[in-house]
């Protein structure tokens, strides 16, 4: 446990360094557990929580997960790999967390970070969401459902730059990666301003409708009404309770 930690501390600090950010705060749970439904104990993963500052040069211009109007362009900001070790998507499959996490370039990251606040801070996005846990199909399914507003997305050309299957595609958790949705007449100079960077990043589709459709590899496609995707999303806690 004190090895996790110990490792976790490094990590914050390399971070911390690459990223130009001061943690001011947090926390790190080490023994807590809970109790399943057959009456097994269960640790809780050592976990610092970290606190932290961030500062928006113009607080006018920021941007939020929902989308926000129909048309706008999603575009996948990063680069996904074949990386479903320590992921949501393998914890559900084998019961417990397996596989190693997700590679971590801190020079990429940055750059990441810096190009999406950019864009922002130019007027040019006011919805963006990072990839974590469960990767693109979660944090696009979170950003329809803020919104209230479907998306036709194609993944096809996501997979074949990296050599992915549908899976991969859809739940791999590969960082640093964030889902920017952005107007039409904006898209052409987001890009340029990525290109810039030396960001990679895939133009996905567009918002609208009452429907999350999503082309995959082989031909496959997943089309889901966000009312199906509101009802676990809105009473599983409610549920886990009753």
């Amino acid at each position: 446990m004190y090895g996790q930690l110990e490792g976790a501390i490094d990590g914050l600090h390399d971070a911390c360094v690459a990223l130009g950010t001061p943690v001011t705060g947090g926390n790190v749970s080490l023994y807590n557990q809970y109790r399943a439904e057959d009456g097994s104990t269960h640790a809780v993963h050592p976990t610092p929580t970290v606190g932290m500052v961030g500062v928006l040069p113009d607080v006018a211009k920021h941007a939020t997960i929902a989308f926000k109007r129909p048309d706008d362009r999603v575009v996948l900001v990063g680069l996904s790999r074949d990386e479903l070790g320590g992921s949501v998507w393998a914890a559900q499959r084998a019961g417990r967390d397996v596989g190693t996490p997700p590679s971590l370039d801190l020079e990429a990251a940055a750059r990441t970070v810096r190009a999406v606040a950019d864009v922002i801070q130019a007027g040019l996005c006011d919805t963006a969401h990072d990839l974590s846990d469960g990767g693109l199909a979660v944090a696009v399914a979170e950003m329809a459902l803020a919104g209230d507003l479907g998306a036709d997305l194609d993944l096809r050309a996501v997979a074949e730059a990296s050599k992915l299957d549908a899976t991969a595609c859809l739940f791999a958790e590969s960082a640093p990666r964030v889902l920017l949705a952005v107007r039409p007449a904006d898209a052409a100079e987001v890009g340029a301003r990525l290109d810039a960077a030396r960001v990679p990043y895939h133009d996905l589709g567009a918002v609208g409708g009452d429907l999350l459709r999503l082309e995959l590899p082989g031909g496959a496609a997943l089309e889901l009404p966000l009312p199906r995707l509101r009802a676990p999303y809105e009473t599983r806690l409610e549920e886990a309770l009753a």
